[in-house]
Parts: structure tokens; sequence; C-alpha cells
């Protein structure tokens, strides 16, 4: 039997306080006390070595953007940050395009890429959902923002156009950039019909 602290009487089991009036912690208490002491540690212990960690990651840029190294020492889980990195590498090496920043909305993170060729140049975007780590960065292909100035200003296809309209009755209108595959394809409208630009050989077909 226990014995209480104050008076040194049995404590019959059972019973929290003794006749003297001391209230007696029972056994369970205590277990339950060195368990949530034990979580305490726990948990501290843990918050330690994940501050470790951050502090370690502060000091390496294992990534080649800046954005990914920013998220690395903020603490984000690295299947994120590779599967971004591939993704990003894939589509420079696919469109000959060069990473041109990103931007946030909800869950996903936006990436903008600069495609530069003679004859224009192009914006092509692609996401990543960061709500499931297993995703793949994914091509927008039905948004393509381009610039037409080079070719706009160009004489070979300033006479083209021309020529066209006289050919077809038709006047030009405008460029657009299509995402066919692996490839960039520059179209060409007039009011009533609309042109493939070979712009290797400035041929419209």
């Amino acid at each position: 039997m226990p014995t209480c602290p104050n008076c040194g009487s049995y404590v019959p089991l059972g019973n929290h306080s003794c006749s003297c009036g001391t209230t007696i912690g029972s056994r369970d208490d205590e277990y339950l006390e060195e368990m949530k002491e034990m979580e305490r540690l726990k948990h501290q212990y843990f918050l330690e070595e994940q501050r470790k960690e951050l502090m370690q990651r502060k000091k390496e840029n294992p990534y080649k953007q800046d954005f990914l190294n920013d998220l690395y020492h903020e603490g984000a889980k690295e299947i994120y940050l590779e599967r971004m990195e591939e993704g990003i590498s894939e589509i420079e090496e696919k469109f000959s395009a060069k990473f041109n920043g990103i931007y946030f909305h909800n869950s996903a993170i936006f990436f903008k890429f600069l495609v530069e060729t003679e004859y224009y140049d192009a914006i092509i975007r692609a996401y990543y959902d960061i709500s499931y780590a297993y995703n793949y960065v994914e091509l927008i292909t039905d948004i393509v923002t381009p610039y037409f100035d080079k070719l706009y200003s160009n004489q070979d296809f300033r006479n083209l156009v021309k020529m066209t309209e006289s050919k077809i009755n038709a006047k030009f209108r405008y460029c657009e950039i299509v995402i066919l595959g692996n490839e960039l394809v520059v179209y060409a409208y007039f009011e009533n019909r609309r042109f493939f630009l070979d712009v290797d050989n400035m041929v419209l077909s």
C-alpha cells in the first residue's frame, strides 16, 4: 500500500486522500503524467531535428532555379521539387525555351518559358499541382503569347502577304502560334482562309 507523503500513514489502495487530508495521486495518474512527459519530449526532439534540418537546407542550393532552392530552404517536400525541376528541364529542351518565371494560383504553380527564334518570340506556359506529390508538370497547350514584331517587319514575309492577298483576294489579318506535339506552329490568317506558315522557307501552305 502507498504511504502518505505528509504524515507517513498507509493509504488503502483506491483511496486518493489520507486521513490527514493530504491528496494522494494514483498510479494511473502517475502513468498518465509520465506518458505526457514522454510525448512532450518526443515532440520537442522532433522540432529540434526539424530546425536542424532547415538550418542545414539553408546552406544548400541543389537546384538550378532559385525559386526551387527557396522552396527547399523553407522545407518543401523534395519529391515536389524534383518533379518540377524535371518538368522544367524537359520543356526547355523540347522547345529550346528559357525558364522565364513563376506565379501561384490556388494549389498550382505556373511556369513561364520564353522561346526566341529568328522570326518571332513566344511565351509558353506549364503548371504543377502541388496538392498531390506524384503529379507531373503539365504543358498548357491552348495558351501561347506570341510576339511577331520581327516577322511583321521582315521584307520576305511582307512580300509573301501581298502576293497572297492578291492571289486569294482577301486581306491579311494576323498570325498565331499553336503548340502541336513538341513544336510551335505558325498560322497566318486572312479574311477567309488560314495558312500554315513555314517560316524557315517563308512559304504559306
